[in-house]
Order: structure tokens, then sequence, then C-alpha cells
């Protein structure tokens, strides 16, 4: 194999077309999206040297930190599209690394053509419409390219590598699943393992860092997991990044495609290995996999979440993946088609369209997702600003992670206001009337509350909307019994705004009550209720239309009853949604 670094010609153009069109293509599908969750840390972040050196989330977090604080001090809230564009560059500097080592084994064209779902890579598009994951994103991008110089001939091009580790683990924790990659992949390579060396300088700055700062990561955590949870954390994970890559997520595999994949992938390694031929990058990017779902399984596979399924993992997988298959296809040995190219040029082709399509239609439903949360976001901001001071708005409501309410209109007065982008104020969807009706059961959260049920009020039949995991038993007077029949199960009731609902039980039972209108909650509220200690839970009177009530039991073998009641006396809070207009 030429390891000789191959300049850029114009023979990579088709790379760099589809390479700019995708990078348009996915920055014009993220124009309306605007800050969300963790970076409102990052906008709000106000300490001192030594702070951006504090892990974040758990992972160090320093160069992506001081990215976005250098973005905000230039473009503050008047804009989400220059975030975003960064973390699309990262995205494309990463895809490019991985052409560069796959237009080593496969050439140009075969390079391009396995770069495509890895440009659209819509199987782990949370890394690509949330600007808070330059972290990610820029750790992967110096991790393949760390891969791409060790390769080089020059000694110096070794330290480059080991370079681009250190900077790739001062981004986030996915830097160590690279530091792994390239430790195994330059072991098993004769030529290149006297560069072995390289990885020991991030491993040594990463080790420090951990054990001085890196412990303020470590707080009321779930306990680390055990040995038996992290093997099958690890294997689903694997085998749920193969089936979403190949698009394959949404069908009832139960895993065993994935599964088959990874094990079909360590066959052929192992066949090249007894040609005397080990597929050295292949073996690395394996290494690299299982490294990273067994370091994230030791942390994660306690939680209640199924983090396996996170997209933003399934980001990093791919490029492991996409890699190690270019490595292999470059061995003849491995597979021979014997005379029957046509045939296998039809079917990689039918895969290959399968696989991008797939990735777009995901691509387009994360941005979905991520754009009806920056309704919800903007929708917010809104409200708090025209509204501030209301009686009825709660001065501590936010939505993930946003500031209160109460601190919204000073910060859009600082830096801007995020509701109507300055750079591309067309380009900007408003939010719909749904996105306001939804922000104001958030900002009137104090109207959603439970207190021991009192008054004189007549029962009505509650009515349900939706019912997951759980059975329910109507009684004489309408009221709805609620039995779960797995851990969660939950029954969604509409409540008109402003209603009341009674919560009983003959024994004593703990429950969550969730608000909002549709899967997506927007308030919860913990319940106790047992003889003698019935609840009536209130909602928000300052809506619209009916939203919806969710009643979860925590365990199969709770029951509650839930009664509507109907209000003696005519509500004189006042009804109807605040408006909405600036």
């Amino acid at each position: 194999m030429n390891h000789r670094p191959a300049r850029l010609s114009r023979a990579d153009l088709p790379f760099v077309v589809c390479a700019v069109a995708s990078g348009v293509f996915v920055l014009y599908l993220g124009r309306s999206l605007t800050f969300w969750f963790d970076e409102w840390r990052s906008i709000t972040f106000d300490g001192g040297f030594v702070d951006y050196f504090r892990p974040i989330n758990e992972h160090w977090s320093t160069l992506p930190l001081l990215l976005y604080r250098a973005t905000f001090n230039v473009v503050e809230l008047h804009s989400y599209l220059p975030y975003l564009a960064e973390v699309i560059v990262l995205h494309l500097v990463a895809v490019a690394g991985a052409y560069v080592l796959m237009r080593r084994r496969v050439g140009r064209m075969g390079a391009t053509v396995l770069a495509l779902p890895l440009l659209l890579l819509g199987a782990g598009a949370e890394n690509l419409f949330w600007a808070f994951q330059t972290g990610f994103v820029g750790s992967v991008a110096l991790g393949v390219w760390a891969l791409v110089l060790v390769e080089r001939p020059r000694v110096r091009d070794a330290k480059y590598a080991s370079a681009f580790l250190v900077l790739s683990v001062m981004s986030s924790g996915v830097g160590l699943f690279f530091v792994a990659a390239l430790a195994v992949r330059t072991a098993v390579d004769a030529g290149r393992r006297p560069r072995l060396w390289a990885v020991a300088p991030p491993a040594l700055v990463y080790a420090a860092w951990h054990l001085t700062l890196g412990q303020d990561a470590v707080g009321d955590e779930e306990p680390l997991a055990g040995p038996g949870s992290v093997f099958r954390f690890s294997v689903r994970g694997i085998s749920h990044a193969i089936e979403a890559l190949l698009g394959m997520s949404r069908f009832p595999t139960g895993g065993v495609l994935g599964v088959a994949g990874f094990v079909l992938v360590c066959a052929l390694i192992a066949r090249s290995s007894r040609r005397g031929r080990w597929p050295a990058l292949a073996c690395g990017c394996v290494g690299g996999l299982v490294a990273m779902y067994v370091l994230i399984g030791v942390a994660r596979a306690g939680f209640d979440f199924d983090f396996t399924t996170r997209s933003r993992y399934v980001y990093v997988a791919s490029f492991f993946l996409v890699l190690c298959c270019a490595d292999l296809i470059a061995r003849p040995m491995v597979v021979s088609l014997r005379g029957r190219r046509a045939i296998g040029a039809a079917g990689v082709t039918v895969l290959l369209a399968w696989v991008v399509a797939a990735n777009v239609n995901s691509l387009v439903a994360t941005r979905n997702q991520f754009q009806y949360d920056a309704h919800r976001t903007r929708a917010l901001i809104q409200l708090a600003v025209k509204h501030e001071g209301e009686p009825w708005v709660d001065p501590d409501a936010s939505f993930l992670l946003t500031p209160p309410a109460s601190e919204l209109p000073p910060l859009t007065e600082r830096y801007g206001s995020p509701v109507e982008d300055s750079l591309v104020p067309r380009l900007v969807m408003p939010p719909p009337e749904r996105a306001y009706e939804s922000a104001a059961l958030l900002l009137s959260g104090k109207h959603f509350r439970t207190e021991s049920a009192s008054g004189d009020f007549s029962v009505t039949p509650p009515r349900v909307t939706d019912v997951v995991g759980a059975v329910i038993r109507r009684d004489s007077t309408g009221c709805a019994s609620l039995r779960p029949v797995r851990e969660y199960g939950f029954v969604t009731f509409a409540a008109r705004p402003g209603a009341r609902l009674r919560l009983t039980s003959r024994t004593t039972v703990d429950a969550k009550v969730w608000l909002g209108y549709d899967l997506t909650p927007s308030r919860g509220l913990d319940v106790v209720v047992g003889p003698g200690r019935a609840q009536d839970v209130l909602t928000p009177d300052r809506v619209s239309r009916p939203s919806r009530v969710a009643v979860t039991l925590l365990e199969t073998s709770d029951r509650i009853r839930v009664c509507g009641l109907r209000q003696s006396a005519k509500r004189t809070s006042g009804a109807g949604l605040p408006s909405s207009s600036p």
C-alpha cells in the first residue's frame, strides 16, 4: 500500500463537490434552529481560566468551550447560523480525513462513494444540528486526521498525530476512542509499530487532567456498571450503530442484523490475518469501536435511559465502521466475486442507494425534532419578554436548560434575541400557534400543581387519549382505574384549561403526573396518593385549548383511580392564551 501523501488534484473534484453540496444542504436544513439544551451553559458561562478546563457532562471540553465563547463574543444571540456552520465545517473536515484514508485503499472514486453515507450521516444527525456538539465532532475530526498522519512516512508526522490526539481528548471523551484505535492500528502493523509511542502523550495528558480537574465530574451519578451490564450495553450499542448506519434500525430485527454484521467484519479480519496480512486500519477501527461502547457502558449502562441508541454515539461509530469496511474492501483476498463483478457492482449500488436514502430520511426526521424544540424555545423567550412580571408567569419556568423566565428579558436585551435571526431573518420560520401554547404551559407552571382533595365538585368521566403499558377500567361513575402492566406504564387524559383531576388509591403509591400537548411534556409533578390522602391535580387556565395530563405509576403492583371534576363555580382567573405577537 502506498502511504505517501497524495496531493489534491482534479480527480478529487467529485468528493469536493459532494462535500460542499452536502454541507450546504445540512446547513439549509438547520437554518431555522436555535440555541438548545446544554449550550445555554456555554452562553451563560462566566468562569475564570481554570473553569475552561473543568468537565462538562464528564467531558474535557476546553476547545469547544473556547470556540463557543469566541463565537458568542462576536455573534451573541443574534443568529444561530454561525454556530451551526462551525459544527458542519468540522464534520466536513472529519469526512475529508476519512476520504484521505479510504483513497489510499480503494481509490478516489471508491472513497467518494463510501464517503457519501458519512457526508449525509442522518444516523448521527444529533451532532449535525446541535452546535454544542463541536466537542464530539471536533474529537472525531482530530482523531481521524491523527490516523491519516500516522500512516505518512515522515517521523515528524507521528508527532503531529500525537498532538492531534491531545487536542482530540481536550475536545471530548470521544478522543479516547481514537487513542485506542491508533494504538491497535500501529500495534498490528509491523511497519508502523515503532510509532506506538504516539498514544502515550494524549493518554498521559488525559490521565493528569482526570486526576486533577476531571474528578469534578464525579458526584451523585449512578455507580459504575458491572461487567455483565457493560457487555450487554456494548453488544446493543454496536449492533444498533450498524443497523442505524445501514438504515435498518426501524425494522424489528432485534439487533440480529447488527450482531451478524459485526461478526462478519471480525471473521474477515481473522481471515486476512491468517494469510499474514493484518488489515491494520480495520483492526484499529474495531478496537476503537469496542473501546467506545465499553467505556460508555461503564459510565452509562446503569442509567434508566438506554444510551445505546443515542445518535451522538452512532455518529462516532459510523466513522469507525466505514473506515473498517474500506480497509477490508481493499484486500482482494477477503472477498472474491469470481467473475460476477456486474452482479456485485449492482448489489453494492443498490445497497449504497438504500443507505444514503435512509440516512437522508433520518437527517430530515432529526431536523424536524430539533425544529419543534426551536419553535418552543423561541415562543418561550418571546412570551417571557412580552409578559415580564405578570402574575401568571412563573419566574422560575425554563425549557431544557434555558435560563429562568425572569432572566430572559435582561439576557435578550443585552445580547439580542434569537426569536428573529438578524443574519437570515427570511429563512427563519416563525413558531406555530401550538408552540406558543406549549410555552404558555411552561410559563404558567405554578398553576399546574397538586393539592389535597377538597371542595364541592361533581364527578365527570375523564377522557382518555392514550394508554401505554397499562390497562384501565371504568366504574359506575365513569372514573378510570389505572393498572400498569409494565414499569412506568401511563394513561393520558385530556384536560380543559383550568381542569381538576382527582387521584385516589386504596394503598399508598408514588405517581408522576406530566402536563403537555404532545409526547414531550412541559411539566412534571411527583404525587403520593393513599388512604385518606386523595390529591387533586390542577391544570393552568391561561391556555386556549385542552392539554394532556399523563399519569404514570412506577410499579406494576400500583393501582390508582382518576376522576374528572366539574367545578361548581365559574372560574374568575380568565382563560385565553397570552398574545404571541411582539
